[in-house]
């Protein structure tokens, strides 16, 4: 079960019930603090009246913020979604509430980003079945990677405040995490390989058709830009479908006891009208990415928080239409 809490004034959260308990007994939650689970609706709860939590003193009572809550089970009941806000107004919105915490958001994308390299270095310098050991590590922990990570991004978005523990809280949701990892993979996977099956048969044809042997067609330059137009064009909406599992994972971080199945069903249906959006949000961070380059890459440490956030601040703006 995910739960919020208000601190000082601030929205803290998400965090899990063993998180929740470890901070009221170090005093980072007292009893008059007020808490929200999903189970309380639209009502926020002194931390006291949880009689299984255990805590180390009194404190004063804090004013209580407009709740910015995780989606309502009256949202998903709705029939379609759509994200109204512009996208320029997101990215606005992302480097807002990176405002004062880029240090938390760049040493978690650090960290993370250490891994990656390892990971890679490691399976190129190993020997090949230690690599594959490291691979299928690598795919065992990509998934709970992918679900903390999401978690962390939600909560700077609607509260400017995020942990560590958050970015690897993926861990504890380890099967439902990789199976929606692995499902999505292989969804993504299989609509690639519809395209490669017609986009085959279009360049064999074309080689006949120009009489041009199959390993070099390019007796006929206009047919060969007409088949690379149409084989592009499968490309592209192959890779548009696959924005429709865009939110498998924010959807798990919100619902704890959601499973990989349903997430990924959810999703497409979200994003359905959303996804061209959801592309052309991503398409104005291609000139940022590219700015990265003359810094050695240096720059990607500003660059993924930026484009994460914005990714969250998308994910909140879907509303229920």
């Amino acid at each position: 079960m995910t739960w919020y809490y208000v601190k000082h004034g601030k929205q803290q959260g998400p965090v899990e019930v063993g998180e929740l308990s470890n901070l009221a007994g170090i005093g980072a939650i007292q009893p008059v603090d007020l808490v929200w689970t999903q189970a309380f609706g639209a009502e926020w709860r002194p931390a006291h009246s949880l009689t299984w939590l255990v805590f180390s003193q009194d404190a004063t009572p804090v004013t209580l913020l407009p709740p910015n809550l995780p989606r309502s089970a009256s949202e998903y009941a709705s029939t379609d979604f759509r994200s109204a806000t512009p996208n320029r107004e997101l990215m606005t919105a992302a480097r807002a509430s990176l405002r004062g915490c880029w240090e938390t958001a760049i040493g978690v994308s650090v960290v993370w980003g250490f891994y990656s390299v390892v990971i890679v270095l490691l399976s190129r310098v190993l020997e090949s079945w230690y690599s594959a050991v490291v691979g299928l590590f690598n795919i065992a922990a990509t998934g709970p990677i992918s679900l903390g990570m999401t978690v962390f991004w939600l909560s700077m978005s609607r509260t400017g405040n995020g942990t560590f523990v958050q970015a690897v809280s993926g861990f504890r949701r380890f099967g439902t995490a990789v199976g929606a990892n692995l499902l999505t993979s292989l969804i993504q996977l299989l609509y690639s390989a519809l395209v490669l099956v017609p986009g085959g048969l279009l360049y064999l044809l074309y080689s006949v058709i120009s009489g041009a042997p199959a390993d070099n067609p390019s007796s006929d330059p206009i047919l060969g830009l007409i088949a690379g137009v149409v084989i592009f064009a499968l490309f592209f909406v192959s890779g548009s479908v696959g924005f429709s599992y865009s939110l498998v994972f924010y959807l798990l971080a919100d619902n704890p006891g959601m499973g990989a199945m349903d997430a990924i069903r959810r999703s497409k249906w979200m994003m359905a009208g959303n996804r061209w959006k959801l592309f052309w949000l991503g398409c104005r961070f291609i000139g940022w990415g590219l700015l990265c380059i003359p810094t050695f890459f240096i720059g990607l440490v500003w660059y993924v928080p930026y484009v994460s956030m914005s990714f969250a601040k998308f994910y909140d703006d879907l509303r229920p239409i």
